[in-house]
């Protein structure tokens, strides 16, 4: 199992505004990793292709702490920084086992908002991301979590479908958009041919279904190949979303062992109506990768089962699936995004052939708000 770090209690002697840098490194001079901590791997051309990682347990030296990083080095070992990135994952958690040299009384400021834990002998000290020490550059998923996979080249769908499901985000399987809506658009390298488009965003989506020779069809080592080059466009990277359980995956697990920048991990799912299945495959996907989850496709059939069955469920069974699923996506943090994917017919559909809501498509729309 991969693990990676969670969200912790701060406890900062003084931010990087307060107290200088050679003051803050002083505090944890001496530490001990106890979470695995990510280091880049970069080829000679400068890109980040890959990372190492230093396990728990791991003596490390804190050389400096900047509002750009964190120089460490392991005992015996050449330093190097911990990046932004890293640190706003809360990938690095460190324990100071030495006796901490006295900030100046000026400096005993704590970091805004956060909550302080007593003290009551060696202080530990938690690096993580707060809007008042300048250290983040990656985004905070801020904007709601309900989206949809909009089909805007094929359909013509566009900002009165997003404004219909009331949609605060969405994704059209490739790079533009031209829907003018102010739902927020997230670019998606579909498959190889792809790599070359240039744009620059917050977050960008991964290969699409590497292991359907009838989608992006992608072997993990050419896929693996080309990250580097979509790690470039976005901020926060999702993973390759793979048609078959990522969980039980080949595919998946090896391009995942390759250990590639991925900052959450995207799931398609589509099994039914039972809302206990998808919540238990969810769990068992973030506890596998121990990353934030995106379902970027989920609906009880395929656009080809639909075609073939498009009554296999009948609609009270999908407005209930809907109803429990969102409200438990809602209410667990590491889902940070979802989007219903549009089977066109039967009750998986979003719309009519004329881009109106089909029933499946106002329980869709109001499902958010009955969840809060």
């Amino acid at each position: 199992m991969r693990i990676k770090a969670s969200f912790l209690p701060v406890l900062l002697l003084c931010s990087t505004f307060t107290c200088p840098p050679a003051a803050l490194a002083q505090q944890v001079s001496k530490a001990t990793l106890i979470k695995d901590v990510r280091k880049d791997i970069i080829s000679e051309d400068g890109n980040i292709i890959g990372f190492a990682t230093i396990p728990a347990g791991s003596r490390i030296t804190v050389n400096s702490v900047t509002g750009d990083g964190i120089m460490i080095n392991r005992e015996g070992e050449p330093p190097f920084k911990a990046n932004r990135d890293c640190i706003s994952s809360n990938c690095l958690s460190l324990f100071s086992t030495s006796s901490p040299t006295p900030a100046p009384a000026a400096a005993q400021e704590t970091v805004k908002s956060t909550p302080i834990p007593t003290v009551t002998s060696t202080p530990s000290v938690i690096v993580t991301s707060t809007p008042d020490t300048g250290i983040t550059s990656a985004p905070s998923v801020s904007a709601g979590k309900k989206g949809v996979g909009l089909a805007e080249r094929k359909k013509g769908f566009g900002a009165h479908q997003l404004e219909e499901l009331n949609a605060s985000w969405y994704y059209n399987w490739g790079d533009k958009t031209h829907a003018g809506s102010h739902a927020e658009f997230i670019p998606m390298i579909f498959s190889l041919k792809s790599l070359d488009s240039s744009f620059a965003s917050d977050y960008v989506l991964g290969y699409n279904e590497p292991d359907n020779e009838k989608q992006s069809n992608i072997s993990v080592g050419e896929a693996l190949k080309g990250w580097h080059l979509i790690v470039s466009k976005g901020k926060l990277v999702g993973s390759p979303a793979t048609a078959r359980n990522p969980v039980t995956s080949q595919w998946l697990h090896e391009f995942m062992d390759a250990h590639p920048k991925v900052d959450f991990v995207t799931v398609h799912w589509y099994k039914g109506v039972k809302a206990e299945h998808l919540i238990r495959d969810l769990k068992e996907v973030h506890a596998t990768y121990g990353l934030p989850v995106w379902v970027t496709e989920f609906a009880p059939q395929t656009a080809a089962e639909s075609r073939m069955e498009p009554k296999k469920h009948s609609q009270k069974e999908v407005d209930k699936f809907i109803s429990e699923t969102v409200k438990w996506m809602e209410s667990t943090p590491w889902v940070q995004r979802y989007a219903w994917h549009d089977s066109g017919e039967g009750t998986s559909a979003l719309f009519n052939g004329k881009g109106e809501l089909t029933e499946t498509g106002k329980t869709y729309s109001k499902a958010d708000s009955f969840s809060k």
